[in-house]
């Protein structure tokens, strides 16, 4: 079976290619790597001519599945057919599943729209009434540009700290934050969207 991954940070690769390995998916992923999406979503937010050139993307991978891994244009990438996986889907089930108070930390403003409206989609299906409240752990992201992930993670967990109280769950809104996880102990569950979205990706495949 035919896997493809669709990044838009370089970073992520040896994230995933670990990931795979650990599950001992013997095909080759295929990894795409796009940081120019992301750059202009996040200026332009998302313009008709973004999701034309992210369709055209996604069209010409060779794939049984394909995992977007960018929470920003994981809603936009699911819309190109069934056989697109945004990452971070198998995560927002889990996260109302805990709830009812669902704290959601990102360290990119553009993100928190696309999983809020996943979050609340993934709310409407549990019984119980799911209360989200987004967060922004904006001073973290400068590390991440200068691929300095030890600080970015430092950032992001000291931030996941200040919150648990407030917290049934709380979600790491995007792929690249799960390194906080190893930081920090919490009696507060933290999820994050690569192992949840790689576990996922499988069992559809299989």
């Amino acid at each position: 079976m035919k896997l493809a991954l669709l990044h838009t940070s370089a970073l992520h690769v040896p994230t995933f290619n670990n990931l795979l390995e650990q599950t001992g998916f013997e095909s080759e992923p295929t990894h795409v790597v796009r940081e120019d999406l992301l750059e202009r979503a996040r200026t332009n937010g998302v313009t008709p001519e973004l999701a034309a050139e992210l369709d055209a993307v996604l069209a010409s991978l060779d794939a049984d599945l394909i995992l977007c891994t960018c929470s920003t244009l994981g809603g936009l990438a699911e819309a190109h057919g069934e056989h697109v996986l945004r990452v971070d889907r198998p995560l927002a089930a889990e996260a109302v599943r805990l709830g009812p108070r669902v704290v959601v930390l990102a360290t990119l403003k553009s993100t928190l729209s696309a999983t809020r409206a996943l979050l609340e989609e993934e709310a409407a299906k549990v019984p119980h009434q799911v209360d989200i409240r987004l967060e922004v752990c904006a001073e973290a992201w400068p590390y991440f540009e200068a691929e300095d992930l030890s600080r970015y993670h430092r950032a992001v967990a000291a931030c996941l700290e200040r919150l648990a109280p407030a917290a049934d769950a709380l979600v790491l809104a995007q792929a690249s934050m799960a390194g906080a996880e190893a930081l920090i102990s919490l009696e507060v569950p933290v999820l994050s969207s690569p192992t949840l979205g790689v576990q996922a990706a499988l069992k559809r495949l299989a």
